[in-house]
């Protein structure tokens, strides 16, 4: 129907223009409130860039797993020694090749890592694997990311992630028929989370998240709602190599700070690590397969405002959708109304 009317076409793209500037102005309105901050985290993100056959290994328990800590302990010490002001240190989904909650923390490794936490006395997150304790009667393991504090202490409880991935972390229906884990390679899979949480470092409220997490707006949405003021993500990106989904899934990451306005800090194995402030300000990004280590200056707000795409972003795409459906349904009854008739 845009076709047959000249000045229904210009109406519609007088309507869109007016938007787009509507949206930029109110933009720039609140640019200046996203850019103010009143605290800040300096965070150091440790890209150890460990091959898959060595965390392979390491995680089934065939060798490597000194070697995989050495590697991270290593850099983290060269970077602290560079930047002895950090507030919080930061490694990828599955650093630690084992499990790290409190009933196996006399084990060699998870004991080692607590005595270097200690030794360097700043915070650390990092992804490990969890598992239920002795007293859950159908126990459950779990790709999860644990809080330790400056003095070697795990904050519990870990965040245990909730959107696994499809044939890599579980299998379809075997959740619902246990018995199908027989047949499946992967056993049982991965346990699924509660769904978003937040970890505490004195006053601050972090909302982490694994993986592809990062790529599902309301995911991130509810842990703003938590009242999370900076957002977490570690990932491990080294099964799709140094082309195409790198960049591709980190760009989509960086999409829910703009879209909550809440700094987002991205820990990733092989890269691409990065930030992304509050006002969409994207910080140094990490060159990929390459070992490598990086200070950020996170400012933030201590009280930052809930945004309308927090608070009402699942119906956007409704409306969306809606509005197109309606655009399409009136264009194909005017065009018929306006079809000539034949005589």
């Amino acid at each position: 129907f845009l076709q047959k009317s000249k000045g229904g076409k210009r109406a519609v793209v007088a309507g869109i223009s007016s938007l787009l500037v509507l949206f930029y102005f109110a933009g720039q309105t609140r640019q200046e409130k996203w850019q103010s901050s009143d605290a800040e985290l300096k965070t150091l993100i440790v890209q150890a860039n460990i091959a898959n056959f060595e965390k392979y290994q390491a995680e089934r328990g065939a060798g490597y797993q000194q070697e995989i800590m050495d590697q991270f302990y290593s850099l983290t010490r060269d970077a602290l020694n560079q930047h002895p002001d950090t507030d919080l240190v930061l490694w990828p989904e599955t650093a630690f090749p084992e499990f790290l909650d409190d009933h196996a923390k006399h084990r060699f490794y998870p004991a080692q890592l607590r005595s270097f936490v200690q030794s360097i006395n700043k915070p650390l997150i990092l992804g490990a694997y969890s598992k239920d304790g002795p007293e859950v009667r159908r126990r459950k393991d779990y790709n999860a990311l644990f809080l330790f504090n400056e003095r070697g202490e795990l904050t519990p409880p870990p965040y245990h992630k909730t959107q696994l991935l499809i044939f890599g972390e579980y299998a379809p229906l075997v959740e619902e028929f246990p018995i199908l884990a027989k047949y499946n390679p992967g056993g049982e899979g991965f346990g699924r989370g509660t769904g978003p949480t937040l970890m505490q470092i004195g006053d601050i409220k972090l909302g982490p998240q694994i993986c592809y997490e990062s790529l599902d707006p309301q995911f991130s949405a509810q842990s703003t709602l938590l009242g999370s003021q900076i957002l977490i993500n570690a990932t491990n990106d080294s099964w799709f190599g140094p082309r195409g989904e790198p960049f591709q899934h980190l760009y989509m990451t960086l999409a829910r700070a703009i879209e909550n306005r809440r700094p987002l800090i991205r820990s990733t194995n092989t890269g691409i690590s990065s930030a992304i402030l509050a006002d969409g300000t994207i910080l140094e990004l990490s060159p990929i397969d390459q070992k490598w280590y990086g200070l950020y200056t996170i400012h933030y707000q201590k009280n930052p405002e809930i945004t309308f795409y927090t608070k009402y972003g699942s119906w956007l795409w409704l409306v969306i959708s809606f509005l197109l459906a309606l655009t399409i349904f009136l264009g194909r009854n005017r065009a018929r109304i306006e079809r000539p008739r034949l005589d």
